[in-house]
């Protein structure tokens, strides 16, 4: 969408700049972007190979585009498998966003930065 927008409508991708820089300069450098997969592959379904690469090319295009380093990346769908929590924990995404029935709940570690999924069924 934004390799569309940044030859299509100029104004409008420049504009989705400018907001997260300014989300960022007011949130102790926290934008209110999220990376996404490089083609919106639905990362569980993808050879490992693919799906590494998917992230990779996902975050390369986030830290072209905005300038910074990406905090999250965008799961299409949410779909989500341990595989893929594990190629994003590689790269140091730090949180993905789920959807409700995915988590039964979260608990902060001692060291207040990695939190641990437990996911429902398990």
């Amino acid at each position: 969408m934004l390799s569309w927008l940044e030859h299509h409508d100029p104004n409008a991708y420049q504009r989705i700049l400018d907001a997260d820089r300014k989300s960022a300069a007011t949130r102790n450098g926290h934008g209110n972007a999220i990376a996404q997969a490089y083609n919106h592959t639905i990362l569980p379904l993808a050879t490992p190979r693919d799906r590494v690469t998917q992230i990779k090319w996902g975050l390369a295009d986030f830290r072209r585009r905005f300038g910074r380093e990406p905090e999250s990346l965008w799961l299409p769908e949410t779909a989500c498998n341990d595989a893929t929590l594990g190629a994003l924990t590689d790269e140091c995404v730090k949180f993905v966003i789920l959807a409700p029935y995915q988590a039964e709940r979260c608990a902060r570690s001692s060291s207040g930065v990695d939190q641990r999924v437990r996911r429902r069924g398990r």
